[in-house]
């Protein structure tokens, strides 16, 4: 899962990806 990875770098992107994937 990207969004995982990605919210070990930037929680702002973890919510980002994660509002445009729902």
């Amino acid at each position: 899962m990207c969004c995982t990875c990605k919210l070990q770098r930037n929680d702002k992107t973890f919510k980002f990806v994660f509002l445009n994937v729902n």
